[in-house]
């Protein structure tokens, strides 16, 4: 039975490559369509991405185990996770319990339909070559925490290896946190890469069923405006996701 369905995940993974791109197109229009008909774009946003983000999951095999529940905060705050596969996103929006916001590179919001559908869903365009622009998306993103928005940013930047090791991480986040005066809140990936590696193109490639992990760490506060505390909280917020990694790998 398991060569069996080794080799069933292979013609799955061709077919979830191309059902994918038509799925996150038909939910794209949908939330457009239900912002525009009744602007309501929290409410929309989180039914619809749930929906998308387990569809494609549950499709392709892979089941989300959520640990660390009881660490959320109030309010809005900043989740930092480690960024390791495409397939994170999905992961996150399937196992997270609160509504959020990611960080998107900027030219995800050139992509005709998807695009305007991660503007309007609140989502923030980060281009990584120009820290000025960055830091004034933040800026501009600081009175929404105050709404009780919640943000999703990879401090690593880009996507790593995985396997339990972490990239450096960038200090553009922690500016964000430390002048939103707001909580950030690690979240470890445990499985990613597994079932979409970089610089893979199929998911799940020779596995049937995978199960990723989901950790979200306890929440760590700024303590006032200082920029001074940067640096530390970048060095304390990696040093508290390679521990939980370390459990893992």
């Amino acid at each position: 039975m398991g060569i069996f369905l080794k080799l069933l995940s292979y013609p799955r993974s061709l077919f979830m490559a191309f059902f994918t791109i038509f799925w996150t197109l038909f939910c794209s229009v949908t939330v457009l369509a239900i912002i525009y008909a009744t602007g309501k774009k929290e409410k929309a946003n989180w039914f619809v991405t749930k929906i998308w983000a387990q569809m494609i999951l549950t499709l392709v095999g892979v089941k989300v185990e959520l640990r660390g529940q009881e660490n959320l905060p109030a309010g809005g705050f900043l989740y930092l996770f480690n960024h390791v596969s495409h397939y994170d996103i999905f992961v996150m929006f399937a196992g997270s319990p609160r509504f959020f916001h990611f960080g998107a590179k900027s030219e995800l919001f050139a992509i005709p339909v998807f695009g305007a559908a991660i503007r309007k869903a609140g989502a923030l365009p980060i281009e990584r070559k120009n820290r000025d622009k960055v830091m004034k998306v933040y800026k501009e993103a600081e009175k929404r925490v105050k709404l009780g928005d919640v943000f999703a940013l990879a401090p690593e930047g880009t996507r790593g290896e995985g396997n339990g090791k972490l990239g450096d991480f960038k200090s553009g986040p922690f500016f964000f946190a430390v002048n939103a005066q707001m909580p950030m809140v690690p979240i470890v990936l445990v499985g990613c890469e597994r079932v979409l590696p970089k610089h893979a193109l199929f998911a799940n490639w020779g596995h049937w069923q995978q199960t990723v992990i989901l950790e979200i760490l306890k929440p760590i506060y700024p303590q006032g405006p200082s920029e001074e505390q940067i640096s530390e909280l970048r060095i304390q917020v990696r040093k508290e996701m390679q521990a939980c990694l370390d459990k893992y790998y």
